[in-house]
Formats: structure tokens, sequence, C-alpha cells
């Protein structure tokens, strides 16, 4: 998600963030089982030996990929890489620039859906309990989910009305990320080693 304020300071910059693992709705609500095995020609180039975990093999032999492996390459390659290049670029100009990681996992399909793609939104607009958000199964009875949705909201308002979120801003030299979850911490690792296996590709 890409949020630019409204305010009176029009030299404030951008918040940009992904969901921890954008693409894993993809293998529960496309596919009928979360151990499916997919092809990796269905990902085209982006099918290249990369993941959010440096350790993990992505191709099996006969060159298919599991379920659980491809969202998270196709989390890198549409969301997360692209997201970081912004923040670089935008960075060094005045303004300020802020990054953020959504990482509240939904109970959905048993806890494996993750912190999956459109997930933050309920949170951000602080719609828990009002609106019906299906397979995202954003459960509204309990107390900790309300409490992280108005803590959002609040800063999605504050950076609206005054161009800061209220966590550190990302710069070259400090790349913070915020991480949005139960528990709000910041990292300045979020990208991880296996980002320069992306260089040149993404």
């Amino acid at each position: 998600m890409l949020e630019l304020p409204v305010g009176d300071d029009d030299s404030a910059g951008p918040v940009g963030g992904v969901a921890g693992c954008e693409l894993r709705h993809v293998a529960h609500v496309q596919r009928p089982a979360a151990d499916e095995l997919h092809s990796a020609e269905q990902l085209g180039s982006s099918a290249r030996p990369v993941s959010r975990s440096p350790h993990t093999t992505v191709t099996t032999p006969g060159g298919r990929m599991s379920a659980q492996i491809s969202p998270r390459i196709g989390t890198d390659y549409m969301f997360a890489v692209p997201t970081a290049r912004l923040a670089e670029a935008h960075a060094p100009h005045p303004g300020g620039t802020w990054r953020y990681e959504f990482t509240w996992s939904s109970p959905g399909y048993d806890g494996t859906l993750g912190a999956c793609h459109g997930l933050e939104l309920p949170f951000v607009f602080d719609t828990i309990g009002r609106v019906d958000y299906g397979v995202l199964d954003v459960r509204p009875d309990d107390e900790t989910v309300r409490e992280l949705a108005e803590r959002m909201h609040a800063s999605w308002i504050a950076f609206a009305r005054d161009g800061d979120p209220g966590w550190p801003g990302f710069t070259p030299d400090t790349p913070v990320v915020q991480r949005i979850g139960t528990d709000w911490t910041t990292t300045t690792t979020a990208d991880g080693p296996e980002r320069e296996l992306w260089q040149g590709i993404r």
C-alpha cells in the first residue's frame, strides 16, 4: 500500500509497505490444497531461486514448486522489492519516507493464511466488526485485534493530517521498517540478504 499525505505540508513523502506474505491467499483461495504443487512456468520470468528465506529450496525435481514457496516469491516480485526500490529512490530527497510491513496473521485456513494481500485494510480503516471480510477471517471478537485496528488507523490519520505516521523515517543510512502486528517493532534488516538475488531482475 502506498499512501500520500493530504495535509498542508506538500513536501511530505510517501508511506509504503507490504503484508508479510501478500500472495499467500492465492494458495488457499484459488487452489484446493495448501500443499499443492505448481509448475515453475506459471510464474514466468519471476520463477527464480529466491524467496524471503535464503535457506529455502524453491525448485523441486521436475521443475515444480511448493504452494508455500511460490507466494513468497510472488510477494517479493510484485510487492516487497518494488516497495523497497521506491523507498530507496525517494529517501535521499526532501519530505520524508516511511516503510512498514504488516505482520498480523489471519487465523483463516487453520492459521496458514498468514499476513496476506489486503489484510491490513480493515485495520487501516478501523472497520473491524462492521464489515464482513469473508475468507480474510478478521475476527471481531478479539480485543487485541481491535486495539491493533485503532492504533493503525490513528497512524494513518496522523500521516494524512501531519505528514508523519509516528514511527522513524526510512533513510539511506538507516533503512527503518516498521513492523505492524500484535507487537510494533522496527528493524533495519527487513529485506534480508536474499534481496541481493533480485539485483538485475526486479
